[in-house]
């Protein structure tokens, strides 16, 4: 049917998005949103697998954008996936993870590759703007930080941007007494992946204040 379809169009990109990303950035750089675009609608299909190649597709892109050295078409990649404000593509793949399993782990490499050097600005603004009920945003950013502690250069990536300084510091905030207990709940549970994930780093940040 037209999933199916719409499954086997995305895999044809994924297997040719080093030249399509050649293509976009030399070429045709304005189509650069416009296959990204494609891709955007398909996180907010109603099929699982439509949504996890999509994820596929948008790591692989950003992955080949960064790899072909074009700076400018990353961060018209990165303003695409996060305008400002809380719609775009970034709150579709967060609708996207609540709504099928299995699909949250797919996007933490589109986080990755869409934000690289750019995930203070992720962690610290784009998704707090996206997150805002009591306890979600602790609970994706404890989702995050062990899909980042087990992947090559992960930990660095958050330490070195600042992420889990701000993490620390938005978990210690929210465990405080002031906060609805679903809110304190995750807080404790983020502290406790931070700990868990990141011992060493998570005791610097500790003693270095947090923000």
């Amino acid at each position: 049917g037209a999933f199916l379809v719409g499954v086997r169009w995305l895999e044809g990109v994924f297997s040719h998005s080093a030249a399509l990303a050649r293509l976009l950035t030399v070429v045709d750089p304005g189509g650069l949103v416009l296959a990204l675009d494609t891709a955007h609608r398909g996180l907010l299909s109603q099929n699982r697998e439509v949504v996890l190649w999509s994820c596929r597709v948008l790591a692989r892109i950003a992955f080949d954008l960064y790899a072909a050295g074009e700076p400018h078409s990353t961060q018209v990649a990165y303003e695409w996936f996060a305008p400002p404000g809380s719609g775009g593509p970034l709150t579709a793949a967060i609708r996207a993870a609540n709504t099928h399993s299995t699909v949250g782990a797919a996007l933490f490499p589109v986080y990755e590759q869409l934000g690289k050097g750019r995930l203070r600005k992720l962690f610290s603004q784009d998704l707090p703007a996206r997150l805002k009920g009591g306890g979600d945003y602790s609970a994706f950013a404890s989702e995050a930080v062990a899909a980042f502690a087990g992947a090559p250069g992960g930990r660095e990536a958050l330490a070195s941007q600042g992420v889990l300084s701000f993490c620390l510091s938005h978990a210690l905030r929210e465990a405080a007494p002031a906060f609805p207990p679903d809110a304190r709940s995750a807080a404790v549970r983020l502290l406790v992946e931070l700990w868990v994930s990141f011992p060493a780093e998570f005791a610097a940040a500790a003693g270095g204040g947090g923000r």
